[in-house]
């Protein structure tokens, strides 16, 4: 009996079906037939200057009395994060992970600065952030809603890459491979956060609310950029690496094809 189409658009070869990443739980965006799919990913130092570092500068130099005062420096300070991160979201019509990050440790050093709360409040706050991000984006790697794995899928094409490893039948090996460095990723801001704990019980001594604490507060800011980036940096490079040894192992897919443009 001859075959009917549907059939034979299923038989024309095995594993390479439109997949379901399971790994992001969510459905990929596949492009239209004979055209590449076009995705826009933010430059990451753009995305760290607008989110992290300029809130920083800000915050750590202007909130002084005699400069922008602390409730104009926040605001200031806030508005970048919050208005990168709308623009990104009514643009592409998804969040910007570094600007609500952004967001929750501006709030955090706000309402610790105005409320003039004693010093180890502080201490929390530097050590805390980092750690409760690093426990929810490895915690979430167990949910519907892996975090850490939605980031790298910002880089690398997850869909096409599932079919590569479903294509020569190693699917799961695809599952583990890819949650356990979204789990790495996530475990290196644990790192961020003890370095952020050293620095802010050497650095800080003075009390919340003094100008000798906006002192102390900005050059503890200007270390603790790269306290969290470097670590994530080596840690990331490392994953990437891996990613790509993985991806040439146990697929046909070239390198360039697995990264999105």
């Amino acid at each position: 009996m001859e075959k009917q189409p549907s059939e034979q658009n299923r038989d024309i070869e095995p594993g390479t079906h439109e997949p379901t990443t399971v790994a992001t739980g969510v459905e990929p965006e596949m492009p239209a037939a004979g055209k590449s799919e076009v995705r826009h990913n933010p430059p990451l130092l753009l995305n760290l200057g607008i989110n992290v570092a300029l809130p920083a500068i800000i915050m750590g130099q202007l909130s002084s009395e005699h400069r922008l005062g602390p409730v104009v420096a926040l605001i200031i300070a806030l508005s970048l994060p919050l208005g990168y991160g709308l623009w990104e979201l009514a643009r592409h019509r998804r969040f910007n992970a570094f600007s609500i990050i952004g967001l929750v440790s501006l709030v955090l050093t706000g309402g610790v600065s105005l409320l003039h709360l004693p010093l180890e409040w502080v201490v929390v706050k530097e050590a805390g952030v980092p750690l409760l991000i690093g426990l929810v984006l490895t915690g979430s790697e167990l949910t519907r809603w892996p975090l850490a794995t939605l980031f790298l899928g910002q880089f690398i094409d997850l869909a096409r890459i599932e079919a590569g490893f479903a294509g020569k039948g190693k699917e799961r090996l695809f599952h583990r491979t890819f949650r356990g460095a979204a789990m790495a990723f996530g475990a290196s801001f644990f790192i961020s956060a003890a370095l952020n704990y050293i620095l802010a019980t050497t650095m800080l001594k003075s009390e919340p609310g003094t100008a000798a604490f906006v002192s102390e507060l900005g050059r503890m800011t200007a270390f603790s950029l790269p306290a969290i980036m470097v670590p994530m940096f080596i840690v990331t490079f490392s994953i990437f690496f891996f990613l790509i040894w993985s991806i040439q192992r146990h697929t046909d897919l070239k390198v360039e094809d697995a990264f999105r443009s």
